[in-house]
Order: structure tokens, then C-alpha cells, then sequence
């Protein structure tokens, strides 16, 4: 399982988000995390993310 940053170069103002997941991918309207049984972990909005960082 790797760790991820949302939004972690953008300004002050732009919620910042750190979990863990094994995967993400694009489902429409959203960039979906998953777990490396597919379940979900978070969902955000694909507008709301950007910049992903996998450390």
C-alpha cells in the first residue's frame, strides 16, 4: 500500500489530504482509491485534485 498527497504543492486555501490506498483511477465526475481488495477508500471530486503525490 503506498501512501498519497492530495494537493500537497497547492496553496494554503486547498484542503490537503494524506491516506493510503493501492490504487486510484478517474470514474467520471471523481478520482476514486482504492484498497488492494477494490474497495473504495476516497473519493474526491475530480475538479477538487490537483496534484497527487504516491510517496
Amino acid at each position: 500500500m503506498a501512501t498519497y498527497r492530495i494537493n500537497s504543492q497547492q496553496a494554503d486555501f486547498v484542503p490537503k489530504y494524506e491516506f493510503e490506498a493501492d490504487r486510484y483511477a478517474e470514474d467520471g465526475a471523481y478520482t476514486k482509491f482504492y484498497d488492494a481488495s477494490d474497495a473504495e477508500v476516497k473519493a474526491f471530486r475530480t475538479d477538487t485534485v490537483f496534484d497527487i503525490e504516491i510517496i
